[in-house]
């Protein structure tokens, strides 16, 4: 089996065209079929790979600011209000001062929810779908994010986002593949084609219909057919259980016997014991009459022999 974090010259090329349509770290060593990890190491040890990177992405700021290559983020921009225009180019402005936290929330003080919602959305095209990256250009958390999603309007609105999102990395990916791209082919077909077999796991779909049941006895129900020996055992394997379920919280006690467990514990030691004896006594009283048998034998014999 092939080693997928083995290095190749040719990845120098699909990285420069991933990087040339915005693709991130993240996008690009999915789709060269390697982890997020190994990539970072190839980036560290490779400068010539850094020089790719950074042209491929130099090229993409530049083609974005002077040839509007990016519809959709232009599109959005041009759907704001002349007052949103405005304040995106202050945020701007103030993305690069230090401290720019509070500069934001100053610029943004009392213009409202939906004015932000707004921007938040054009932060996240033009910033190529970076969700940190525009929830920071709009001063907000990742948690208020996660509750703008519930809201009915902004969610319809995000998912519009998402599919112009995924349109865009898609006609980048056909464009690899046109260009003859050996990853980018291979990843289409196991994404894309899965269906027909191009897919290295195996997919499995199990149906249960029916019902399950589980029957649990009280052990007081069953002791009376268990021996005395087999009562202490589980009594114990119960005892320490509960024990080293306590250790996971060691500001509590040790849990202690509850009366009940310690009375038929001492009942099943009793019995044991009792049994214990008795099984002594009777093999004493067997090994008397044994000597007792085996002394009468002697003597009729030696009598028989006078």
């Amino acid at each position: 089996m092939a080693n997928k974090s083995l290095w190749k010259d040719e990845y120098l090329i699909d990285i420069y065209e991933l990087a040339k349509g915005g693709a991130k770290e993240k996008t690009i060593s999915k789709i060269l079929g390697i982890s997020p990890a190994t990539f970072v190491v190839w980036e560290r040890k490779k400068p010539l790979l850094r020089m790719v990177l950074e042209k491929g992405r130099k090229e993409f700021r530049i083609r974005k600011k002077k040839h509007g290559e990016n519809v959709i983020a232009d599109f959005v921009f041009n759907g704001l209000t002349p007052e949103m225009k405005k304040v995106w180019k202050r945020l701007n402005r103030a993305d690069k001062v230090r401290g720019s936290k509070n500069v934001i929330d100053a610029i943004l003080e009392g213009k409202g929810k939906p004015f932000r919602q707004h921007l938040f959305l054009y932060a996240f095209i033009n910033g190529n779908y970076s969700l940190t990256g525009a929830c920071k250009r709009v001063g907000i958390s990742v948690r208020t994010f996660d509750v703008w999603k519930t809201e009915p309007e902004f969610q319809q609105l995000f998912k519009h986002v998402q599919e112009c999102k995924k349109d865009f990395f898609e006609t980048h990916l056909i464009n690899l593949v046109r260009k003859g791209s050996e990853a980018a082919t291979i990843f289409s077909m196991k994404t894309q084609v899965a269906d027909r077999g191009y897919n290295e796991k195996s997919r499995i779909d199990v149906n249960v219909s029916g019902v399950v049941q589980h029957q649990a006895f009280p052990f007081e129900e069953i002791r009376q057919y268990l021996s005395s020996e087999c009562q202490m055992e589980i009594l114990e394997a119960c005892r320490k259980r509960k024990m080293i379920e306590s250790t996971t919280v060691p500001l509590l006690p040790l849990p202690k016997k509850s009366p009940v467990e310690a009375m038929w514990e001492a009942k099943a030691r009793y019995k044991a014991e009792r049994e214990r004896k008795a099984k002594m006594e009777g093999e004493s009283i067997e090994a008397v009459f044994e000597e007792k048998r085996e002394e009468g034998e002697g003597r009729a014999k030696m009598e028989g022999e006078e």
